[in-house]
């Protein structure tokens, strides 16, 4: 991959990449022989980034190439390397006697007349600079007679000593000779001040002030490169004047705007530095990256700085990121990143928050939603563009845009589904959960897995349920700070890495895993509404691993239903199931994960565990109500109903059982969320005698002897009214 550029400026003997070669021959050409008598001050004016620096080092090296004869001698002043204004005085009249005493040198065989002209300009400036600086030093050093400043270089000599007992009376008189005898010499010279625009206010009005008021001198033309609206504003702020422009048309005599290069020049530029990179992709990836390249790519790469800080961008980060996030996105986030960093950040905060959301720990309230979308329409202003216009875009590269929004609010935290995730994790999207922190900081998510997470995954479904289990049990003690666990996140993403299962037994041995642990890794947080979030999550990868059982497919299940340690999760497969054939209520669902056949024999096996279980062996189950459900609806009507007579015929007995019977259900208040336990008709009719366990109950709560019954009793007569009212 080609080197980093950097923001540096094009080189004199650089690849003249925007064909600024033609105009700086002319403006070496224009400065060559239009140096007037009386000095002349030419502004290089163009935007940040547009290529003025470039466009100076390209002239210089064309005015260098001139004829000795023809050729001015050109000086580099750099005044941002200079602090206060004494040092600044001191250091531009240095490099003035500098290039007077190179003009010497430079004469080697000339006539003594023509020596001497050069030896007395270098003596008048220097005694002018020392009137002007008053305690300002210049020296000569080393025995080729070019002077520096003193104080960079720590010698500190009277600039008296250089003009000895002649110095005139006054800086007119000063002035006057310098100008005298700099017009006596048979070369000119050029001034380069460059990057004027990075000092600040009040150093830019002395430079300015320098070039036109001080050192006006014949047959030194000073260039200035710098950005006319910083400049015009900096002069304002520093010199308190109305019209910084008008101001600087007192002082720039001649003005040359860099060639702002077409649109399309810099767009196939880009794309020229990108091919040379050598990145893989297939014909999709290539026309989708021409496609970013032409929309975002017409959009900010405005100037040459834009495309190199690009291109950087992506050279610096792929060498890391290859392999690891989606080519397109990358280039996509670089384009936005370099050209509205108002955007980026934007991108960055929704990314992170929808992230937080797949892992469902997470809602975003309503005024949350507006904010980010105002925020969103402040950062789209500054393109001109507005979130109708560009949604479709926004909506190829993040989650949860809608593609098409026309509305002053809303489009963004759409809900994703997971087919959805699922593919953008697959393919490493900037949109995955999983990977968007990659294109940021060269990190992984906090929440999402790790590539060891997969890797040991692997080796563990190689070598055995047990160790498959042992895994997910390790991880299920690792809290992430979603407040999920790895466990939850691995197994929210083995359905889209399309790794749990490349053989039948390795997929058999994840299943069996499954079986073994999911109990474990519920946690004990269980409802009657379904089972927690890790066993939806793992249901998700279910699918794909039968799929891969193959041949093997039936004698797997029987394996898994029988041998399964984890009957309350074994539990909520077989109601599933049981559900979606239509064996049991109205609403079959063709989400189904088991064939008719399957089922069947799901149906034989589960009951058989059902029927060689105690009650007090289903009331250790995290479930104990869905499993008497399962069994029933499962064809046994009896087998519960008759397991159960014999536990409520004493008083204690019927107030344990209906314990376990009871169901749940969640209420909200505005100040708080609780849990209430219920015993309705439709709950537990087909369980026990309701009509009698209830009458029995409210005599218990009356008159019970023992008063830890009758408190037990009085709690579930009031599950039976909650059961009235829910």
């Amino acid at each position: 991959m080609a080197q980093i550029q950097g923001d540096r400026a094009l080189a004199g003997d650089g690849e003249d990449k925007l064909g600024f070669g033609p105009t700086a021959d002319l403006l070496a050409e224009a400065l060559a022989v239009g140096t007037s008598s009386e000095g002349l001050v030419v502004g290089v004016t163009g935007r940040w980034g547009s290529g003025k620096s470039s466009l100076i080092n390209l002239t210089q090296a064309a005015l260098r190439r001139r004829a000795d004869d023809d050729r001015p001698h050109v000086i580099e002043f750099k005044p941002w390397l200079v602090g206060e204004r004494d040092a600044l005085l001191q250091a531009m009249f240095a490099e003035l006697v500098a290039g007077i005493d190179q003009i010497e040198l430079e004469a080697g065989d000339a006539t003594g007349v023509t020596i001497r002209k050069a030896q007395r300009a270098a003596t008048a400036v220097r005694e002018f600079a020392g009137l002007l600086g008053g305690a300002g030093k210049v020296v000569r050093a080393g025995s080729a007679g070019v002077p520096v400043v003193g104080w960079l270089i720590g010698i500190a000599e009277d600039f008296f000593q250089f003009v000895g007992k002649d110095r005139p009376k006054s800086l007119a008189a000063s002035k006057k000779k310098v100008c005298k005898r700099l017009g006596r010499l048979n070369r000119a010279l050029v001034v380069v001040i460059d990057d004027v625009d990075r000092l600040e206010p009040s150093e830019i009005v002395e430079v300015l002030r320098l070039v036109r008021s001080v050192a006006d001198f014949p047959k030194v033309t000073y260039v200035l490169s710098y950005d006319q609206d910083i400049v015009s504003h900096a002069v304002e702020v520093a010199a308190r004047v109305g019209d910084g422009d008008a101001y600087i048309e007192k002082i720039v005599q001649i003005t040359v705007p860099v060639p702002h290069p077409e649109a399309f020049d810099l767009r196939r530029w880009f794309e020229r530095e990108l091919k040379a990179m050598k990145l893989a992709g297939g014909d999709e990836v290539e026309r989708r990256i021409f496609e970013i390249i032409d929309r975002e790519g017409g959009q900010y790469l405005v100037t040459p700085r834009a495309v190199v800080r690009t291109l950087d961008s992506i050279r610096f980060h792929w060498a890391v990121l290859e392999g690891r996030v989606d080519l397109t996105d990358f280039i996509w986030l670089q384009f936005v990143k370099v050209g509205n960093p108002a955007l980026y950040e934007w991108i960055t905060i929704y990314l992170t928050e929808m992230s937080a959301r797949a892992s469902g720990r997470t809602n975003i309230p309503e005024e949350q939603r507006v904010r980010a979308r105002q925020s969103l329409d402040d950062a789209l202003e500054r393109d001109g563009t507005a979130f109708g216009e560009i949604c479709d875009r926004l909506a190829d590269h993040l989650p949860g845009i809608a593609s098409y929004h026309r509305d002053a609010d809303g489009g963004i935290y759409e809900e994703v589904h997971q087919m959805e995730m699922d593919r953008a994790i697959g393919a490493r999207r900037l949109s995955s959960p999983d990977h968007y922190r990659l294109y940021f900081a060269f990190a992984q998510p906090t929440n999402a897995p790790r590539a060891s997470d997969f890797t040991d995954l692997a080796t563990a479904i190689r070598s055995s349920a047990k160790e498959a289990g042992a895994l997910l049990r390790q991880w299920h003690g690792q809290r992430l700070t979603s407040g999920v666990t790895r466990a939850e996140v691995m197994l929210d993403r083995l359905s889209a890495k399309g790794l749990a299962a490349s053989t039948a037994p390795e997929a058999e041995h994840l299943l069996l895993a499954y079986a073994n642990v999911m109990d474990e890794l519920a946690g004990g947080s269980v409802n009657d509404f379904g089972g927690p979030d890790v066993w939806r999550r793992a249901m998700r990868s279910l699918p794909r691993l039968l799929d891969a059982l193959g041949d093997a497919r039936e004698a797997g299940i029987r394996r898994i239903f029988a041998e399964g340690e984890a009957v309350s999760w074994l539990t909520s497969l077989f109601r599933h199931e049981t559900f979606a054939h239509g064996r049991h209520g109205d609403r079959p669902d063709s989400d189904r994960l088991l064939t008719s056949g399957e089922l069947d024999l799901v149906t034989e096996v589960m009951l058989d565990r059902y029927k060689g279980m105690s009650f007090e062996d289903i009331k250790a189950q995290l479930q104990p109500l869905s499993m008497l459900f399962a069994w029933q609806q499962g064809g046994d009507e009896d087998g519960p109903r008759n397991l159960l007579a014999a536990e409520v015929e004493t008083d204690e007995g019927l107030v344990a059982t209906l314990q376990h019977l009871c169901g749940r259900v969640r209420t909200a208040t505005p100040t708080a969320e609780r849990e209430i336990a219920t015993l309705s008709r439709s709950n537990i009719a087909s369980l026990v005698d309701y009509e009698s366990s209830r009458e029995r109950i409210t005599q218990l709560a009356e008159t019970a002897q023992d008063a830890v019954l009758r408190e037990k009793a009085r709690v579930l007569l009031e599950s039976f009214r909650d059961g009235d009212r829910f």
